[in-house]
């Protein structure tokens, strides 16, 4: 009997031991983890100050065509200081910083995107010094500052994919939690039941002790209880007590810390949300102050403002040309924040006629073709019917694809057909330009990516498909492609003619 009763502790104490250490070792991951997780929404914020930057020494070094020294002069200083302080957040991903709780980034996978970062930005950095000592001695050109903007595409492109990267580490070490979580949970369970298994044996041994007990006060004297075992069950009875004060501590230790977890997670949805909104608010500053450049531009040139000679009337032609491209930016940029955040509005209008749209359009892209041996065409089987959608959106949509079209084709032509197929308006834009790689085809929806020909011939940002296809899924469409390189392209918008999901004449907001 003492054997057993012994054999009963054993089992208990081995129990106890092990729903211990699978306590333990899940609380130790869950703090590594939880580091983890803590230096990858360091490191986001990094990055998301990375590209404030970007953005920042872009506009400053388009402002050091002012002509006024002492403006240039003060410019040039902040570009210096730019410069360094990019230098410094770069230096920050490889060797971390205390101050500020991040640990170097040595992540295999991601490493390499900081590097190619690194190799972009001694571009830019080389131009933009350049601009800088220019600045200091006579007026920086406008196709020096052009170069320097293009070079600043490339930086912020693979700003973009280190980010990205950096969102997906922290996705995997969540996952990771996850499952550590779900395996130290098992564990627990298996552990308790085993604990019940053996706390029923245990009671059956005491019921045959309270028996005997029983017995023994009824007046049976000749009954014996077994030898030593209060001893025993009393050290049972301890360890028991033990197992369950430790189990409930351990596991509202466990509780802490997956909490923490859980809001670390929050805090890094809640940066993706105001990294929108400080992109939505950045670029309503923006416009305003760009638009009055345009416009005073615009007066200058014409003369408005006193005589200027042939020479001064085309870089005015070009600041305006430039001021145009960033103001287009910048709405695309304002767009794409909305759609993220959630808060895009339609305005949703019945009786809109896609003829009026179309031939408007191919009005509006035909200077984009005039020097080309290219032929711009619409063909249009039978009139439209009037159909039930957002103007300006619906615009917006074709207007990107043709302007995609005319950019992409050097000699040929491009063809724009619209005809109706079952309850939809099915817009086609052919054309016979470079065409696009099959390992491209996903990367082309992505926002700020191109492909490799877009970067060599495009002057663009990546932000028009994206943009385009997500007002187009709003509006009830679809837009897709079909695409062989150095054939061409055709692209496909389907919109419904009267979608019932676009109420009239409420204003309609999608995310």
């Amino acid at each position: 009997m003492r054997a057993r009763l012994n054999s009963i502790v054993v089992q208990f104490t081995l129990i106890l031991v092990s729903l211990t250490g699978s306590v333990l070792l899940g609380s130790f991951f869950g703090r590594i983890t939880l580091a983890e997780i803590n230096n990858a929404q360091a490191l986001l914020n990094l990055s998301a100050e990375q590209r404030a930057e970007i953005f920042r020494l872009a506009e400053l070094a388009r402002r050091l065509d002012t002509g006024n020294q002492a403006d240039q002069d003060g410019i040039a200083s902040q570009l210096v200081a730019g410069i360094a302080a990019f230098e410094a957040r770069q230096q920050t991903f490889r060797e971390g910083d205390a101050e500020r709780d991040i640990l170097p980034l040595d992540n295999p996978l991601i490493l390499p995107i900081l590097d190619q970062m690194d190799v972009e930005w001694g571009k830019y950095r080389e131009l933009l010094t350049a601009d800088v000592l220019a600045a200091t001695t006579e007026t920086v050109g406008v196709s020096q500052l052009e170069q320097t903007s293009d070079a600043a595409v490339g930086v912020f492109t693979y700003a973009n994919r280190l980010e990205r990267a950096i969102n997906f580490n922290t996705d995997a070490i969540q996952a990771r939690n996850n499952n550590i979580r779900l395996t130290v949970s098992g564990i627990i369970g298996a552990v308790v039941m085993l604990s019940v298994i053996l706390f029923i044996r245990i009671v059956r041994a005491l019921n045959a002790l309270q028996q005997v007990t029983q017995r023994f006060a009824q007046g049976d004297y000749s009954v014996r209880a077994p030898t030593n075992t209060f001893t025993e069950f009393n050290e049972v009875g301890n360890v028991f007590n033990q197992l369950a004060s430790k189990i409930g501590q351990l596991i509202a230790n466990l509780q802490v810390e997956v909490t923490e977890a859980q809001t670390a997670r929050a805090r890094a949805e809640t940066s993706d949300k105001v990294k929108s909104a400080f992109l939505a608010s950045m670029s309503h500053e923006l416009r305003t102050p760009l638009n009055a450049i345009i416009n005073f531009s615009k007066f200058v040139g014409r003369g408005q403002m006193g005589p200027v000679n042939d020479q001064q009337s085309e870089s005015l032609g070009k600041v305006v040309d430039s001021g145009n491209h960033l103001l287009h930016l910048i709405n695309d940029v304002l767009d794409m924040s909305k759609i993220e955040s959630g808060s895009l509005v339609l305005v949703i209008e019945d009786g809109i006629d896609p003829n009026k749209i179309i031939h408007s359009l191919m009005g509006s892209v035909a200077s984009l073709v005039a020097e080309k041996p290219v032929t711009l065409t619409a063909e249009i089987p039978q009139p439209l019917p009037l159909i039930r959608t957002d103007r300006k959106r619906m615009t917006q949509i074709l207007l990107n694809i043709l302007s995609n079209a005319c950019k992409f084709t050097t000699e040929g032509s491009i063809l724009v057909r619209a005809e109706v197929k079952e309850v939809a308006l099915l817009i086609t834009v052919k054309d016979t330009g470079v065409g696009i790689a099959p390992e491209d085809y996903e990367s082309i929806w992505e926002s700020f990516k191109q492909s490799p020909v877009g970067l060599r011939q495009g002057d663009g940002t990546g932000l028009g498909l994206p943009i385009s296809q997500r007002l187009a899924q709003a509006l009830g469409g679809k837009i897709w492609f079909e695409s062989t390189v150095g054939v061409g392209s055709t692209f496909f918008i389907s919109l419904p003619l009267q979608s019932e999901l676009l109420n009239v004449p409420l204003t309609v907001s999608h995310a």
